[in-house]
């Protein structure tokens, strides 16, 4: 599903992300991939942002290319610097 004919949400993304077991191998490593929900819901930034709001290179929820790290750089170069 690309984002023109829809713009996912938070529960959409965490039908798979939601899996404490997701991973993916980053630098022969497996890394984790889950999104506590409870937290992401609580953080600063859940109750203001959908997950694609920062991870805006996320084009379809099957992941044609995998999404980039996000950095807190993004939007608060200033507070990254310091």
């Amino acid at each position: 599903m690309s984002f023109a004919a829809h713009k996912p949400k938070n529960e959409e993304c965490l039908v798979c992300h939601s899996d404490a077991t997701l991973t993916k191998e980053v630098n022969g490593k497996q890394t984790s991939l889950f999104v506590d929900e409870g937290k992401l819901k609580h953080s600063v930034h859940g109750d203001i942002f959908t997950c694609v709001d920062c991870h805006t290179d996320v084009k379809d929820l099957a992941h044609s290319t995998p999404p980039k790290k996000i950095t807190c750089a993004q939007c608060h170069a200033d507070a990254q610097e310091a």
